[in-house]
């Protein structure tokens, strides 16, 4: 029987050509019980092949990478390791960048000024299903009203509880900070949160967050 979710450790793969920056994500994240670093990659042909073989959790994505752009690769990696979450980890924001990798399916985008509590409370929430965007990247999605991000749908069919569980979410807070805010169990933050992804006829939390700027 598979251990419950929550006790279960998170198997990252990281993905940087910056040695340093490997070497202190590796002894941040590996120091945290929750957590295991299964392997490291310097380029995205190596984040593919490792992913495959070693099938993490969430891998850890640099966007600046000797053979291109980071984003090329987020439908590979998640081609070769089935189930695994993808998040970009990186030091550049680029709203051409941000888009291409939301419509490419990554589940986070966070950026390297965090710091290590924020960071490892954002690896928890996205390999536990939620998309976590950085403040500044949610504030860019917010500012270009979901960009070329596909939505749909109004507000008019949420209930009050959420209403605010969605103006939380595009505050940048995790599944986890809504619960402690509002003063619910995690899991029922979750199953709220999904039904407004249902009422909105959306798919990811960027997007309900595009219909929330969209709708005033």
């Amino acid at each position: 029987m598979n251990a419950p979710e929550s006790f279960r450790t998170l198997r990252l793969l990281l993905v940087d050509d910056h040695p340093i920056v490997r070497a202190g994500l590796m002894s941040i994240l590996s120091a945290d019980p929750r957590m295991q670093v299964v392997g490291a990659a310097r380029s995205g042909a190596e984040a593919v092949a490792l992913s495959g073989a070693l099938r993490p959790d969430l891998v850890v994505l640099d966007l600046r990478l000797p053979d291109g752009a980071g984003i090329g690769r987020i439908v590979e990696i998640k081609a070769a390791a089935p189930g695994c979450r993808v998040t970009i980890l990186t030091s550049f924001v680029d709203a051409k960048e941000v888009f291409a990798a939301l419509e490419a399916g990554v589940d986070g985008y966070l950026l390297k000024e965090s710091d290590e509590e924020a960071l490892k409370a954002a690896l928890l929430a996205i390999a536990h299903g939620e998309q976590v965007l950085h403040p500044q990247i949610l504030r860019l999605v917010m500012g270009q009203g979901g960009g070329a991000l596909p939505v749909a749908g109004t507000m008019m069919h949420l209930t009050e509880a959420e209403r605010r569980i969605l103006h939380l979410v595009s505050d940048g807070q995790t599944n986890k900070e809504i619960a402690a805010l509002v003063g619910l169990s995690e899991k029922t933050v979750r199953n709220q949160m999904t039904q407004v992804l249902r009422k909105l006829g959306v798919e990811r939390r960027s997007q309900a967050v595009a219909v929330y700027v969209r709708n005033g």
